[in-house]
């Protein structure tokens, strides 16, 4: 690992390298990418079942983010049913107690659906490859991959009464079905977005430049044989948790570091409150039990990435 480091800071300046780590895709990829969200736009719409249906077509993760990173480009596009959605209840409620009854088109025969749409389109059956929750377009010359998540409305009510007596809505995102799980997966790409949006305004555009430059970190410990568990919305949702104050404008190393540094004392800190820390929708804490990484995984990355960059 150290021979990495100096290998790294001995051939470029790293302020330059940062800054040039913290841009996002030339204008040829992100057109690729456009082109993708595009395809599948067409797709749907020429399918004879669902361009009758209420759905809602739309780039998701860090594309629509404008978080991705050069020569890792694919695209999320989620085709939501807006008609059809799966609720969590307040505790001991059910969908009789709101009058809700099941819907005629189960989630099976609906990713059933756009798995034909995406076939016929692309008049290809080898070109697209159905996955456990998304199903993969491939790439080619004019689009990247796509991973098309098809996906129900998903409603989170408050599990409490207003001074009326009802139950509210506390938000509304995605739900998607994983048969490997047996279970529903929910995520929040609107609140990911505009989160997302306003800490990038309030840190001067470093939020998504730090998210970038940790993102092609991960690319470079991979490249050298250090893999990690961390996703990249893992990295999106840590930096997103690190006070604003910690971004200095402009300058890429002293805000890198100060960003790491933030993650790691209070990851390492024994009296940690997982609850202080969130995803970016500001919804889910980013250490439930049932997340896919630990707070380990976290330490693990934030250490590796600071010895990589040279910090001291």
């Amino acid at each position: 690992m150290l021979e990495v480091t100096r290998k790294l800071n001995s051939t470029i300046n790293l302020e330059e390298k940062l800054k040039q780590w913290s841009k996002g895709p030339g204008k040829a990829e992100e057109q690729m990418c456009s082109n993708a969200e595009s395809f599948v736009k067409n797709a749907i719409s020429a399918h004879p079942r669902l361009k009758n249906m209420n759905l809602r077509v739309f780039a998701k993760g860090s594309y629509r983010n404008r978080t991705n990173i050069s020569k890792i480009s694919d695209v999320d596009i989620c085709v939501m049913h807006k008609d059809i959605f799966v609720a969590e209840y307040p505790e001991g409620k059910s969908a009789k107690d709101f009058g809700f009854t099941s819907a005629s088109l189960n989630f099976t025969e609906f990713k059933n659906l756009i798995y034909e749409a995406l076939v016929s389109y692309v008049n290809n059956q080898g070109d697209v490859t159905p996955g456990d929750m998304a199903i993969c377009l491939n790439d080619n010359t004019y689009r990247v991959n796509a991973d098309v998540v098809p996906a129900f409305r998903h409603v989170l009510y408050n599990n409490y009464q207003d001074t009326y007596g009802d139950y509210q809505v506390r938000a509304e995102g995605m739900a998607i079905y994983s048969n490997k799980k047996s279970e529903w997966i929910y995520n929040w790409p609107d609140q990911n977005y505009e989160n997302g949006k306003d800490k990038n305004d309030k840190t001067s555009r470093m939020y998504k430049r730090v998210v970038r430059i940790l993102k092609n970190v991960k690319k470079e410990l991979l490249a050298n044989n250090i893999n990690l568990n961390v996703s990249s919305f893992l990295i999106e949702s840590l930096v997103y948790n690190v006070p604003r104050e910690k971004f200095h404008t402009g300058n890429y190393i002293a805000t890198t570091r100060s960003v790491l540094a933030h993650i790691f004392n209070n990851l390492l800190d024994s009296k940690f409150n997982r609850e202080d820390w969130v995803e970016v929708n500001n919804i889910k804490y980013l250490f439930h039990s049932d997340q896919q990484w630990s707070r380990d995984d976290a330490l693990a990355f934030i250490d590796k990435s600071w010895d990589f960059l040279g910090f001291e």
